[in-house]
């Protein structure tokens, strides 16, 4: 088991893998300090722990690597598609186990929320499930990353009644399929992503795990779980 309170590793260089399977693809980085090597999206398919492993075979091929050479992984734990977490989770931490290499957990919408948090005070990242219900959580990265509303799972009503009177970035495929209405609701103080989101960058996973991992902040594998809302 590994000690969530684990030292810190050197400032070395570090190649960490990023994993997301919360959305409808499978998206898998593969980063080296702050570089970005290798980015794949694969919108089709199932979530088979033997398509995961041909991927990560192939990344690692493809950059003259060894399964020795990746420092640590990352994966995001939800919210999202309960399939795609339960599958995606348990053979990263099967991975894990096998390797001994570190394991970090991330939030979906954490890592959609830091991939843009240059671009405001607040930042509310925002997916479309299923059923028409919305995943959604409200950050600030000034001076650090830390939450100001918690992630929920919640109609459009309940999203713009819980956000405070202030300026706020909305991304993700919940702020396009609503974005007429919190504009209406919300006036100047809504501002939007220019492009489309749909899923995390599994980059940024990767740069989020990395710095986990150089800090000591890593989890047991045996706490991991999925995040439901």
């Amino acid at each position: 088991m590994r000690d969530a309170a684990a030292t810190a590793w050197p400032q070395q260089t570090m190649r960490v893998i990023g994993i997301d399977t919360t959305t409808r693809a499978f998206c898998l980085a593969l980063v080296q300090d702050s570089k970005i090597l290798e980015r794949l999206l694969v919108e089709e398919g199932g979530y088979h722990a033997e398509d995961f492993i041909m991927y990560l075979e192939e990344m690692l091929q493809r950059q003259a690597l060894k399964e020795e050479d990746i420092d640590g992984y990352a994966i995001s734990i939800g919210p999202g598609s309960l399939t795609g977490m339960r599958v995606g989770l348990s053979f990263l931490k099967g991975l894990g186990y096998a390797t001994g290499k570190p394991v970090v957990p991330v939030e979906t919408l954490y890592a959609i929320a830091y991939e843009a948090k240059g671009e405001a005070e607040c930042i509310c990242p925002v997916l479309l499930t299923k059923r028409e219900q919305l995943f959604w959580a409200l950050y600030s990265f000034l001076p650090e990353g830390q939450s100001l509303v918690e992630a929920s799972c919640t109609p459009i009503e309940g999203l713009l009644q819980a956000l405070p009177q202030r300026e706020i970035f909305f991304l993700g495929s919940g702020a396009v399929a609503f974005r007429a209405l919190i504009g209406q609701h919300r006036g100047i103080q809504a501002r939007f992503a220019k492009r489309e989101v749909y899923h995390p960058d599994p980059a940024v996973i990767a740069m989020i795990g990395l710095e986990n991992i150089r800090e000591g902040n890593v989890p047991a594998l045996d706490t991991l779980e999925p995040l439901y809302l």
